[in-house]
């Protein structure tokens, strides 16, 4: 928790010592209970990772501005939060996850989507321009993607065939 207190405070937040336990118990915790996979990582590499991004988002104010200091540096972290690991999680994990989120942070994760509003209103006109059909997962696995791309180098796309995957890379 030191290490974590340590990097939030050295990325722009106040509430370090109020967010790190927190961020440290919610790792600790999804180690235990989601799934073992490969891919899953919640370690101090995907803190950093959180960490990062969570103060990238602060510096260009992508949260609310009529809240709290504190209340910012949380959407903040929880928004990262969502990006980084909600694109890497099966969908049973992914639940269990969103509720880990919820309990650890108690705050309303439906008011972080507002800032992809933006993003979705042009993914649903390319994909119009595609003659595709507009369809609430392909949306929803391209926002992943493109929050992905926010955070790692390189990625990956990994499905059956037919699965939207190059429709995803596409349409980006």
């Amino acid at each position: 928790a030191i290490i974590t207190e340590v990097l939030l405070l050295a990325n722009g937040f106040t509430t370090g010592s109020v967010l790190a336990p927190k961020l440290t118990k919610l790792y600790q915790l999804a180690a235990i209970q989601l799934s073992q996979q490969l891919h899953y990582d919640f370690g101090l590499r995907a803190i950093k990772a959180v960490i990062a991004l969570a103060g990238d988002y602060l510096r260009n104010d992508r949260c609310a501005e009529d809240s709290s200091k504190q209340q910012v540096e949380m959407e903040a972290l929880l928004l990262s939060l969502q990006n980084c690991n909600q694109p890497r999680l099966i969908t049973e994990d992914a639940q269990v996850m969103k509720i880990l989120l919820h309990d650890m942070f108690s705050i309303n994760q439906d008011n972080l989507n507002q800032h992809t509003k933006v993003l979705e209103h042009y993914l649903e006109e390319a994909i119009k321009s595609e003659h595709l059909q507009v369809c609430k997962f392909q949306l929803e696995k391209c926002l992943q993607l493109y929050s992905t791309t926010l955070v790692r180098h390189g990625v990956m796309a990994l499905g059956p065939t037919g699965g939207g995957k190059s429709t995803a890379f596409h349409l980006l």
